[in-house]
């Protein structure tokens, strides 16, 4: 991790209050260090790990983990990203405890797909899983636009329908997936003293093309990436905030470049020689696909 290639990314790590962007409370051990670095802004989504990992090779998300799955079925004709969500139920919304919180593992993916799978078969899907990553197949493509997982992990749940003509049929889908979750939790989740699994969100439809995605290794904690990305020699690190301690011993030196990510922005910090002064407000960022080229430059 310390040598001059290496890179950590870390997602949900920037906040955006009253006055502007502030590090997030998991950061405090490191607090100083970053502080002290020089800055480049730059114009990003909210970003799971699997986003990031999907940026630092130039594809779509659903490309990213479609590439992993040694067999596609020949008769789906579209794919999503499966992410599992914990609800926390509040006076007049529900909020998403945020992905870095919520244990899961390969056999919660094979859980869900026995468990939903006939429901799904009934409306020409199949929801398949490679590790703790899965997807769902659609054999008649939905027309609808749901926002990226990273938009609502830790955040609210939608109330409204997305985009699309489908946009109806999607909501009505998750909602049934929610009943039949509730009628059926996990008991080995639960003797295992773990939050229950209320819902899948569906986003990053498409029809991914086959691509090799092996180069470039991933060390993280993350249940979905570790089921996707080889985690031996590698130089990029990639985490949500709340795992951070797993992966960088707390006030642990810190690697030459750091990613952090918010919903919206992002920085990087590089080590420099001469200590930056100032707050986290954003100077001129640059694009999203600037920030894809700059980090695969860096590697």
């Amino acid at each position: 991790m310390n040598d001059d290639r290496a890179v950590l990314i870390v997602s949900r790590a920037l906040l955006e209050g009253e006055e502007g962007w502030m590090l997030h409370p998991c950061l405090d051990p490191w607090r100083e260090a970053l502080a002290r670095r020089r800055r480049a802004w730059f114009r990003s989504g909210p970003g799971t790990p699997l986003s990031w990992y999907a940026l630092l090779h130039g594809i779509s998300d659903i490309g990213i983990v479609a590439a992993s799955f040694p067999d596609l079925p020949a008769d789906m004709r579209q794919y999503w990203i499966a992410s599992p969500y914990h609800a926390q139920l509040g006076r007049d919304s529900v909020r998403l405890l945020a992905d870095g919180e919520l244990p899961f593992s390969a056999r919660d993916a094979e859980w869900l797909c026995e468990l939903l799978n006939p429901l799904l078969n009934e409306e020409g899907m199949r929801l398949m899983a490679h590790g703790a990553a899965m997807m769902l197949g659609c054999r008649r493509p939905l027309q609808a636009e749901p926002v990226d997982f990273g938009c609502i992990a830790g955040g609210m749940l939608p109330d409204r329908h997305p985009r699309g003509t489908d946009g109806g049929r999607l909501m009505r889908l998750l909602s049934e997936i929610q009943m039949q979750l509730h009628r059926h939790p996990a008991v080995h989740r639960r003797e295992r003293g773990e939050p229950d699994i209320h819902g899948l969100w569906l986003w990053s439809p498409g029809m991914p093309v086959c691509r090799d995605v092996s180069g470039i290794p991933v060390a993280t904690r993350n249940p979905a990436l570790q089921s996707l990305a080889d985690g031996r020699d590698a130089h990029v690190t990639i985490s949500e905030v709340e795992r951070l301690p797993e992966l960088l011993p707390v006030g642990g030196r810190l690697p030459r470049h750091v990613l952090l990510g918010g919903d919206g922005m992002a920085v990087l910090l590089s080590r420099s020689l001469w200590p930056h002064r100032g707050g986290w407000q954003p100077k001129k960022p640059a694009s999203e696909s600037m920030l894809g080229e700059t980090l695969r430059a860096l590697l």
